[in-house]
């Protein structure tokens, strides 16, 4: 019986395997032809930048049929273009995913699919680097114009201390430590469009009255990272650094309690993390594909 049993368990797994990379196949080919249909919409050409020189002033032009033309007043084709050039690095990562998937077998494809996303993590990096330096908003790159219409519309934010907001993300949001800064950096290199500290109102229930009645008491939180979904819905990420501190640990328990007990959050749509997990660079990677990539963003 060992025998017929562990060949069982083995063609029970392959017949899995094949399932998931089904999936993944028709999720990457989507992706890819999403990212082909709108570069076929972008201008010809490519974009280059010239740094400041002694005026300290960055000149931008359209490298097309051999020419270079002035377009430093031109902001829409200059961020036509800088889109053009993220979509063309990310489209080629993801059509060699693609093929990877098609290829090889489950643990060579963890394997070089990791491989690949430092290499793709760092080239974004690079480019998106270059083009802070430009003063270009690499949000407008990054995203969808709606995800960038989301992203910057007016909110209600955390009004407490903005002193603390000492740290800055890759498309200038201000945010108040060196690990809430890695996860904003972290989603601008996805793509993903977010909030930082942005205001929720909840009716929180604090206790019983001498009846036996229910109160309620209306408060308002200020979630680490608010993200929005494409197909609307909103994730809650809250990074817990600080809690070898009494009341920073109470608050945050508090707040947690205030999110399930509005019936609004559900731990689908409710990431949280702690300073040890940040020590490995490939976490935030992991966190972002199984629980915000997952959900459709």
């Amino acid at each position: 019986m060992k025998p017929h049993a562990t060949t069982s368990t083995i063609h029970q797994s392959v017949s899995r395997f094949r399932d998931l990379l089904d999936i993944i196949v028709k999720q990457e080919q989507e992706m890819l032809d999403d990212i082909c249909f709108e570069l076929s919409a972008l201008p010809e050409g490519s974009l280059s930048i010239s740094p400041p020189g002694e005026s300290e002033k960055t000149y931008f032009s359209h490298r097309i049929h051999g020419r270079n033309l002035g377009i430093t007043d031109n902001r829409t084709l200059i961020y036509q273009l800088a889109r053009k050039r993220y979509l063309s690095i990310v489209g080629a990562e993801v059509e060699s995913d693609l093929d990877a998937n098609k290829k090889i077998a489950a643990e060579i494809l963890r394997q070089q699919k990791k491989h690949h996303r430092k290499d793709r993590n760092k080239l974004i990096r690079n480019l998106l680097e270059e083009y802070a330096k430009a003063n270009l908003d690499i949000a407008r790159i990054t995203m969808t114009p709606e995800q960038y219409r989301w992203m910057h519309s007016p909110f209600d934010s955390n009004p407490m201390n903005p002193e603390e907001l000492i740290f800055e993300t890759y498309s200038g949001t201000k945010v108040r430590s060196k690990s809430e800064q890695s996860i904003g950096n972290k989603l601008e290199l996805y793509g993903i469009p977010y909030r930082y500290e942005q205001a929720m109102a909840f009716d929180v229930l604090w206790m019983d009255d001498a009846n036996g009645e229910a109160l309620y008491s209306p408060k308002t939180y200020y979630p680490d990272f608010t993200i929005l979904l494409l197909n609307g819905e909103e994730l809650i990420w809250e990074h817990l650094g600080r809690v070898d501190k009494h009341y920073y640990r109470a608050h945050n328990m508090e707040k947690l309690c205030a999110y399930r007990q509005s019936g609004e959050i559900d731990i689908r749509h409710l990431i949280l993390t702690f300073e040890a997990d940040l020590i490995r660079p490939e976490t935030l990677d992991e966190i972002i594909q199984s629980q915000v990539i997952a959900l459709g963003v």
